[in-house]
């Protein structure tokens, strides 16, 4: 907003906001039920806080489609001031509501010499009006445009003009809007020449809706509210160097969307458009769905007729992938004698599993990930740019296949029997494409890349079954390998997926990870930079972060919060805003009609938006509660065979639905994208394992049953118990949670959306007290104050229950950080919230330190010291405290890093060299130490076989490849703005002490939280770590409470 209209604003609003109670009332009735009530912050000076509110309100955006809150406001106030000031705010409405071609546009002063800009304007012809705006402007600027009917002389060839246009034209303004987007055949080819000729393109958003894919890749400027604005960021953004996306992929050429200006095509026809644009390098294609849909169910003849099959079938919008935000990295199986069997290849990350197949030699492997990680993403997306690049590969590997199958319906058949994988695949293959050679062809010959997804969804009776069907697939991947084909399985977790591997054949996993932080945000600023702001403000630091660490989660995010400016607080109102959005979409089929399977009144709240929570969906008619039933079912289904996600055959579908419009219902989940159909196995299941959870949490919600998430936790009734887990471990595996049932994340779901939260909650504490303090600290419920404190006491009573098993101890111990350590107290400082620990009072007094014997000189002799009383927190500092510190700004405020060497430290100065230096000192001690010494720190529990290894070889490197490791793993001029390992789910639960801090980080920390804590002492020096006297007076004081601290090996120092 520029600055005029921003006085203007506030200056209208300044006379109503002079009393509290009085601007509360007032903008809680303009903004009634808006989420951005929740983040307005009251008090404060008249001015002070309508400036404050203004500059929420305008970074807010929409309450409603087409109504900037901002508008809202002026139209409450207005209501309530005189004539004249009734005006102003008119003429301030009228502005800020008017579409960018109504807005008036002040030019700009010149500010480039003729020539050195040609830019090229690409608009669809609805648009006129506002491309004639953008070009007054820049020309005004001193920038040459070329825009066509201003430029095109009458009785030129058009085409012959536009094409040297784009030739000439060194920069593209490409208007976005639904006349041009997200595909109209003039504006597609222009932008697409320039992305192909890799030439600055500046997308200008004027109008909500649906861009094309490749278009992501570009940073958009939103024009809709404030067009002034805008154009004076593109001049400023013309001026400037302009960072070119990553080229794009094949699979850009492609296009596929709903209600595209497509040209209508044969079947025929649409398959050679699609071949055309895949040969040719600068080609490019847009099918309508329906076209799409028809190549991807045809039969093929040919193998080039099988890859565009596939081509079409994924390129689908709902199988889109961005690899931008896919993190790939690599565990490998070092066999079962290695104490530590599985692990990570730490040089090895990946976003492409074609660049995991170029170098990773395995002949197979598993994708392992949560639940909306996007495997099956992975996996379809892989089969896609295998197709391309096998149709544009004329060399030997042309015969090569891909056959992607979910093995979710490997079971057996209706007589009984069970085919052995090659049988079964063999079977499917016919089945679908009876037209090719059989599938043992291409097996035969090498040829064969098989995608086998989802291997823990195998349908199975006991784990005893699942192990035995596992083995039929280690045995038959063995068999296949051997023929020089390769296979990749997608699984949740190790557990599932390890034993596929084995001493015939080693099968390394490929791990999906979460998104950074750093990613969530650039997700955001790609996919919808006008609320990134908006959504980051409320993600950061927030319960529900991790839920939006997969673009599974986030882009759905994205589509909700463009739709109504309001974030979801959890995985309810996502799904649940998800359906509403789909059903809004679909309400004028003939299978959505009033009073079918939705009623008038479904109707009605459909089209007016009015809900009565955050969880609401029309269910008066027989849609959603039915397909909830339906979900519910196949879940129990699921997990009696521990498959979770089924497939069931269509017939058992409808016979579930139980409803004489058992078919309707079924086909309006299909066309909602909430079910799949496979056309040729006759069979049903939810498009997602997570949309079956959710709408089978609807049905616990509405009738809850604790018992089915009861897990055991004292130590003599767990099975396995905690001996024989361990038994099974190699020395450095992470210790697995105790079993679950299997309905943890559907109860989680269903918390907020049952009738009495608190009452569901409840009922969880005695079956799976860490699950009922997980439901407990969601953000999408309202938690009594006496209920939260009854499961944060009975959370803190079992960390330290020793009957308990150990895993029940650590699972309350995390559920408690997750809920909140009521040990630790929240408060507000000068400096931002802060987490005060428990304290320990460690008496003054006369204290023997030092050890003749010691292996450092600093640490001797052995002596007394005189110290004063002084207290120490209980515990390490968690992550959830140092949290804090990072929102606070920890980072950027130079005054909490007290000497030079700290803030050189801070600006990446040197940032490099402690940790070269310790390294240096390790690497002494280890060649010191002889091999057989090293190894016998495992045999004495000191360390893992894992770091005996790691500490072997870098004793044994040469001082030059010493030197070349120190570089890698500490590069020179490194800025550090969070620990080390602040994104690494294995540390960063917010009950671990925080780790991966230097010593500079660890005295900001303490300096900070002296400031916070106790003002009256800042800015003495910060309270002291514990180190030297008081750290090992600490230690040895034997009132002190018990703390233990790992040992590492004799003498040597960890980095």
């Amino acid at each position: 907003m520029d600055k005029h209209r921003f006085d203007r604003i506030v200056q209208i609003l300044l006379p109503e906001m002079g009393d509290t109670g009085a601007r509360q009332a007032l903008v809680e009735s303009a903004l009634y039920g808006a989420s951005i009530l929740q983040r307005i912050e009251w008090g404060g000076a008249a001015r002070t806080f309508t400036v404050r509110l203004v500059r929420l309100l305008h970074d807010y955006g929409e309450v409603a489609p087409g109504k900037p809150a901002l508008v809202a406001l002026l139209e409450e106030v207005r209501g309530q001031v005189g004539a004249d000031k009734q005006t102003q705010i008119d003429a301030l409405i009228a502005e800020m509501s008017a579409p960018p071609a109504a807005q008036t546009i002040t030019p700009p002063p010149k500010t480039f010499t003729e020539g050195d800009l040609y830019v090229f304007i690409s608009y669809a012809r609805p648009d006129q009006a506002v491309a004639e705006k953008v070009e007054a402007f820049l020309k005004a600027a001193g920038v040459r445009v070329f825009r066509d009917t201003s430029e095109i002389r009458e009785g030129a060839n058009w085409d012959m003009t536009i094409e040297a246009a784009l030739r000439d034209c060194g920069r593209m303004v490409l208007l976005l809007s639904a006349a041009s987007m997200p595909y109209r055949k003039e504006v597609h080819r222009e932008w697409f020449y320039f992305d192909q000729m890799r030439k600055p393109i500046y997308p200008l958003y004027i109008q909500a809706c649906d861009l094309h894919s490749r278009l992501y890749a570009y940073n958009y400027i939103d024009a809709r509210a404030d067009l002034q604005t805008a154009l004076d960021r593109l001049l400023k953004d013309l001026g400037r160097d302009f960072d070119l996306p990553a080229a794009g992929t094949g699979a850009d050429v492609i296009g596929v969307f709903p209600d595209a200006d497509v040209a209508p095509r044969t079947l025929p026809e649409s398959l050679q458009a699609l071949l055309d644009a895949v040969r040719d390098p600068a080609g490019s294609v847009v099918l309508s769905v329906e076209q799409a849909r028809a190549v991807a169910d045809h039969k093929p003849t040919s193998l080039t007729e099988y890859r565009l099959g596939r081509i079409a079938e994924w390129s689908l919008p709902r199988y889109a992938l961005d690899d931008r935000f896919v993190n790939l990295t690599l565990l490998l199986d070092k066999g079962e004698t290695d104490p530590q069997r599985w692990q990570r290849a730490e040089d090895f990350r990946f976003s492409d599993l074609r660049d995991v197949l170029a170098k990773v030699p395995d002949p197979a492997f598993v994708l392992l990930g949560a639940p909306g990680s996007g495997k099956s993403t992975l996996l379809r997306r892989l089969q896609l740019d295998h197709s391309i690049d096998r149709l544009r590969d004329d060399g030997e590997t042309g015969d090569a296949i891909t056959f992607f199958i979910q093995l979710n319906g490997y079971r057996p058949r209706a007589d009984g029997v069970l085919l052995d994988p090659r049988a079964w695949l063999e079977a499917r293959w016919s089945e679908r494409y009876p037209n090719l050679p059989p599938l043992d062809t291409y097996l035969k010959s090498g040829k064969a890349l098989l995608l086998l997804d989802a291997l823990n969804e195998m349908p199975h009776r006991s784990a005893a079954e699942y192990h035995a069907r596992v083995g039929l697939w280690r045995s038959f991947a063995q068999e296949a390998a051997q023929l020089d084909n390769r296979l990749i399985f997608s699984c949740r977790s190790l557990d599932y997926s390890a034993s596929l591997s084995s001493p015939d054949l080693r099968v390394p996993q490929i791990e999906v990870q979460p998104m950074s932080a750093e990613q969530v945000r650039r997700f955001l600023n790609v996919y919808i930079p006008a609320h990134e702001a908006l959504i980051w403000r409320e993600l950061d630091g927030s319960p529900q972060f991790s839920l939006f660490q997969t673009p599974y989660f986030l882009k759905l995010l994205c589509e909700q919060v463009e739709a109504t400016r309001a974030v979801p607080k959890g995985r309810a109102s996502l799904f649940t805003g998800f359906v509403r959005q789909v059903l809004y979409r679909e309400i004028n089929g003939d299978l959505f009609e009033p009073d079918t399977l939705l009623t008038g009144h479904d109707h009605q709240k459909l089209s007016l938006g009015k809900w009565r929570s955050p969880f609401d969906l029309p269910e008066r008619g027989v849609l959603i509660p039915r397909l909830s039933a339906l979900a519910f079912t196949m879940q129990v289904k699921g997990l009696e065979t521990e498959g979770a996600q089924v497939r069931i055959d269509y017939d058992d579908a409808c016979d579930l639905l139980a409803h004489p419009r058992s078919e309707d219902i079924l086909k309006a989940g299909i066309a909602l994208n909430v079910l799949d159909e496979d056309i040729t196995q006759y069979e049903i299941a939810f498009f997602h394992q997570l949309l079956q959870e959710f709408f089978a949490a609807r049905q616990l919600a509405e009738n809850p049953n604790s018992a089915l998430v009861h897990v055991e936790w004292a130590a003599d009734q767990v099975r396995p118990s905690l001996d024989e887990t361990l038994a099974a471990l190699a020395d450095g595996d992470p210790l697995p949670p105790l079993p679950q049932t299997g309905w943890e994340e559907t109860t989680l779901t269903a918390a907020p959306m049952a009738k009495d939260p608190n009452a569901f909650i409840r009922a969880l504490i005695p079956h799976n007290l860490p699950l009922a303090a997980r439901c407990a600290a969601s953000a999408e419920v309202k938690v009594d104050a006496d209920l939260k404190r009854e499961i944060q006491n009975a959370l803190i009573a079992r960390t330290h229950d020793m009957s308990a098993d150990l895993r029940a101890r650590i699972a309350a111990g995390e559920a408690l950080g997750t809920l909140g350590d009521p040990r630790f107290e929240r408060r507000t400082g000068a400096y931002g919230d802060y987490l005060l620990p428990p304290l320990v009072s460690i008496d003054g007094g006369t204290y023997p330190i030092g050890e003749d014997a010691s292996g450092y000189d600093d640490e001797k002799p052995a002596h007394t010291v005189e110290l004063a009383p002084f207290q120490i927190g209980r515990f390490p500092v968690t992550n959830a405290e140092y949290a804090l510190f990072v929102a606070a700004g920890g980072y950027e405020e130079e005054q909490w890093w007290d000497t030079d060497e700290a803030k050189a430290w801070l600006r990446g100065e040197g940032s490099n060299e402690g940790g070269k230096r310790q390294w240096r000192e390790n690497r002494k001690t280890l060649q010191d130490w002889s091999e057989d010494h090293i190894r016998s720190l495992v045999r004495q529990n000191r360390i893992t076989s894992k770091q005996a290894g790691d500490w072997i070889t870098i004793r044994n490197w040469s001082d030059e490849r010493f030197e070349q490791q120190l570089d890698e793993w500490y590069p020179s001029g490194k800025v550090f703005r969070e620990p080390e390992y602040w994104n690494d789910a294995r540390f960063n639960h917010p009950a671990q002490p925080v780790v991966g801090v230097t010593w500079f980080e660890a005295r900001a920390y303490c300096a900070w939280l002296t400031a916070n804590a106790f003002p009256s002492t800042h800015p003495s020096p910060p309270t002291p770590l514990p180190q030297g006297e008081r750290g090992e007076v600490f230690t040895l004081n034997p009132s002190t409470p018990a703390m233990h601290y790992p040992q590492v090996g004799e003498g040597l120092k960890v980095g």
